[in-house]
């Protein structure tokens, strides 16, 4: 993936070496922390229509994955890059959870260089932390439920959770 996704990798490389060991409790800055929940469990979630996006950041998973089905189909490009990530979907299960970062590419879904280059900024931009992630059930994805649950899917609400307010 970092073959396709240079820049990103490089951003991340970036944010380890820049924040080095923080005073926190687990010597990670907050950038710290999100750079290595992507190099975990990173999924690049690329998508210019910001009526998905305020769905996804809304949790309203159903409406999103079910009902606008299609349009996520067309509009959203959805790309692994976490390494553990990567493992666990040789074996994929229903609450299969990535830490999604949304790339608004200012070309095309579908472009990798835009998805790179817009994701890089992301990473390198002040106030990148854990909280700009979402997390996302990757089985909601079009083409990903591979137990063919369809709409019954997000019955599941110990996977589907909604927002927590806070």
């Amino acid at each position: 993936m970092w073959l396709v996704f240079p820049r990103t990798k490089a951003a991340l490389n970036a944010v380890h070496a820049r924040d080095g060991r923080a005073t926190s409790a687990n010597a990670r800055s907050r950038a710290r922390d999100a750079a290595t929940l992507i190099d975990e469990s990173g999924l690049l979630f690329a998508c210019a229509n910001r009526e998905l996006v305020a769905l996804l950041r809304a949790r309203r998973w159903r409406e999103l994955f079910a009902t606008r089905r299609d349009e996520v189909a067309a509009d959203v490009r959805a790309v692994a890059v976490g390494h553990g990530l990567l493992v666990k979907l040789r074996a994929p299960y229903r609450a299969l959870t990535a830490h999604a970062l949304i790339v608004d590419p200012a070309i095309d879904s579908r472009d990798d260089s835009a998805i790179d280059r817009a994701a890089a900024q992301l990473i390198g931009s002040p106030g990148f932390a854990p909280e700009t992630l979402v997390p996302l059930p990757v089985a909601a994805l079009p083409g990903w439920d591979t137990e063919g649950l369809g709409r019954a899917l997000f019955d599941d609400v110990s996977v589907f959770r909604t927002a927590v307010l806070g």
